[in-house]
């Protein structure tokens, strides 16, 4: 009866702990098209010679910013993509690049939780649901497991 009494208690201290949790929150119209309009992709309308021609250094010219470390390494796996799918292709210049195309998706979470947790950070990027998440808890998770081949092989 004692034990029986305490998860009670347990339970319905975790439920008032977790009541502020399940409030919703959405923000308002006018916001999400302001940051719609200022996320506009610059590689909108871009063929696919242009896109693979793209440097870090055209990519200041268009946009104006400076591309980071992470955006860099996005763009040139994009670019390694869209080079071997259009290897694939027999008609390559057909390519569009879509207006979502965005090379700033480097997710320092999903990255961490590859880091340190290997696969079950994966499995937490599983469930999160978001690609990004995914992909770099999946980036993350392969770092370590090279990082321990290379002290294994040496």
């Amino acid at each position: 009866m004692k034990h029986l009494l305490r998860l009670s208690i347990l339970i319905f201290a975790g439920l008032v702990i977790a009541h502020s949790s399940f409030a919703l929150v959405s923000p308002s119209t006018a916001e999400a098209a302001k940051s719609e309009a200022a996320n506009a992709s610059p590689f909108a309308g871009m063929t696919m010679s242009e896109f693979m021609a793209l440097t870090p250094k055209s990519y200041k010219e268009i946009t104006g910013k400076k591309m980071s470390f992470a955006e860099k390494l996005s763009l040139k796996m994009m670019q390694h993509k869209l080079k071997k799918a259009a290897k694939n292709n027999a008609q390559p210049e057909s390519f569009v690049a879509p207006a979502g195309l965005d090379t700033s998706d480097f997710n320092v979470g999903g990255f961490v939780l590859g880091l340190l947790l290997n696969v079950v950070g994966v499995l937490i990027a599983y469930l999160i649901g978001d690609e990004t998440v995914i992909k770099w808890a999946w980036l993350g998770f392969g770092v370590v497991a090279v990082f321990f081949l290379l002290i294994w092989i040496l």
